[in-house]
C-alpha cells in the first residue's frame, strides 16, 4: 500500500516504480565519533489534526543542509539513546497543492539534516506535541545476498534478500539499478523493509543487461551490500 503522497511511489511500498536519479551515487558512510551526518528526512504531516509520520530516513553523501526555519508548528527533534535532546530542527512544510479551503493543512516536511553521530531517535513535533519517534543507530542491517526469482506472472522482476537478521525498526534497504554496466545508477526503491523487491520488467528493453545492488542503512550510516547483474 502506497500512503505517500509525494512524487516518489516506491518510498511507501515495497514494489519498485519507474527509475529516477535520486542517490545516483551510493551513499556510503559511516557516523565518525564527533562528526556530523548529512541525513535526509522526510515526513508527512497533518497539522490541522496534530498527526504525522516520518517516512525515511537516510544518510547521503554530499549536498547542502535545509535552511532551519525561525519558528514553524512542525519540528524534528534528535535524541540521544538516554532520552536526552540534542538539537530541535524548526522545518518548514510545504502543503499539497490540492487541498480545498475547507481541508485539512496536509503537506510534506523534506529536509537534509546535520545530525550528531549520538543520534539514536528522531521525534516529530506538531505544536509542541510528539506524534512520531523514528529510532537510528544500532549495527548496520546484514543482508548475505540478493538473487533474481523465477516470477509466474512476465510483468515483475523479482529480486529477494538473504538477511542474517530481521529487520530492526530504524533498519531500511534501498534498490539501485545500472543499464550501463555500473558506470551510472537509478534508484528503484527506498526505505524498504520487505526481504522480497519487484520491479516493473516493461520499462526495460529485452535483451538488457540489468545490475543490481542494495543499500542498507540504519539511518545514519549506510552500507552497500549485495550486487547481481542478469539479462532481462
Amino acid at each position: 500500500m502506497n500512503e505517500y503522497r509525494g512524487s516518489s511511489p516506491s518510498m511507501a511500498s515495497h514494489v519498485g516504480g519507474r527509475p529516477d536519479q535520486r542517490f545516483p551515487e551510493p551513499a556510503v558512510k559511516k557516523a565518525v565519533d564527533g562528526q556530523e551526518v548529512l541525513v535526509s528526512i522526510v515526513a508527512t504531516v497533518n497539522v490541522t489534526r496534530r498527526q504525522g509520520k516520518i517516512r525515511y530516513v537516510n544518510p547521503v553523501q554530499r549536498g547542502r543542509p535545509s535552511d532551519i526555519e525561525g519558528h514553524s508548528e512542525v519540528v524534528l527533534r534528535a535524541k540521544r539513546i538516554e532520552g536526552e535532546p540534542i538539537r530541535e530542527y524548526p522545518l518548514r512544510v510545504d502543503l499539497y497543492s490540492e487541498l480545498q479551503p475547507d481541508s485539512d493543512r496536509e503537506g510534506l516536511v523534506s529536509a537534509v539534516l546535520p545530525l550528531n553521530p549520538d543520534t539514536r531517535s528522531i521525534e516529530l513535533l506538531i505544536a509542541g506535541h510528539v506524534v512520531d519517534v523514528f529510532r537510528v543507530g544500532g549495527s548496520l542491517p546484514e543482508i548475505r545476498r540478493a538473487q533474481r526469482l523465477v516470477a509466474n506472472d512476465e510483468k515483475e522482476i523479482r529480486i529477494e534478500l538473504e538477511l542474517e537478521r530481521v529487520m530492526q525498526e530504524g533498519d531500511t534497504y534501498s534498490v539501485q539499478i545500472s543499464t550501463d554496466n555500473g558506470r551510472s545508477w537509478q534508484t528503484v526503491g527506498i526505505g524498504l523493509k520487505e526481504p522480497v523487491f519487484s520491479m516493473d520488467r516493461r520499462q526495460f528493453r529485452e535483451g538488457v543487461e540489468l545490475q543490481v545492488r542494495i543499500i542498507a542503512t540504519n539511518g545514519l550510516a549506510s552500507s552497500l551490500v549485495a550486487t547481481e547483474a542478469f539479462r532481462v
